[in-house]
């Protein structure tokens, strides 16, 4: 018996180094603030980016999108994929612990594609999820943060899926050649963005989750 009970404890200490470390590994992956999903409970602020590519000026479809987006009762922001750090902040402001997180979509077009995964991992480091995260004629593969839940990437004819889940994702992600959602066959990388169906869409997308999420 005195050579089993110190085997027994140290079995026992195992055990509870594996329960100490789940709890642990659950606390860092937990969201920092609560998601409701009732619409019967306070509204969660809006917190909507949209992000121009290169030089500011070659995604101008952006800017139409953020005016029907807003005309849809969403509060939309048009920005550039250089400021993604200060519209972190911005969102970080709007989190509070225990209370609501905030309704949180990210859209990226071309360079902006890059900067809006990168906001996403920013916001992942406090555990802030990202409910609608969208590339939109993206350059290249874009990592998919593992605080986001649905991820959708919106592609040329010629191009190919664009999207590579993080470790730790368990969200969805939905690969969409342009011309699935009605858009020309001839759209490229630097005019899928003015699409007009391909806005529609998003438009329709953005508001019916706003909805579901208890805002609009």
């Amino acid at each position: 018996m005195s050579k089993i009970a110190p085997r027994l404890w140290l079995i026992a200490a195992l055990i509870a180094g594996i329960f100490s470390a789940a709890d642990a590994f659950a606390d860092n992956h937990r969201p920092n603030c609560r998601v409701i999903k009732s619409r019967s409970h306070s509204a969660r602020p809006q917190q909507v980016y949209l992000l121009r590519g290169l030089f500011n000026v070659f995604s101008l479809g952006m800017d139409n999108l953020g005016r029907q987006l807003r005309d849809a009762g969403v509060a939309a922001n048009v920005v550039s994929h250089t400021s993604w750090r200060q519209q972190a902040e911005k969102i970080r402001e709007k989190v509070e612990p225990n209370r609501n997180c905030p309704f949180v979509v990210i859209v990226g077009h071309s360079a902006g594609a890059r900067a809006a995964s990168a906001l996403a991992a920013d916001l992942a480091k406090d555990r802030i999820p990202v409910d609608f995260f969208v590339t939109v004629g993206p350059s290249g593969k874009i990592s998919v943060p593992n605080n986001v839940r649905l991820a959708w990437n919106i592609h040329a004819p010629r191009s190919g899926p664009g999207l590579v889940a993080e470790p730790g994702f368990k969200g969805k992600i939905v690969e969409h050649n342009a011309v699935d959602m009605n858009a020309s066959s001839q759209v490229n990388h630097f005019t899928i963005d003015k699409s007009r169906p391909i806005q529609k869409r998003l438009v329709e997308m953005i508001s019916s989750l706003a909805r579901a999420k208890g805002r609009k």
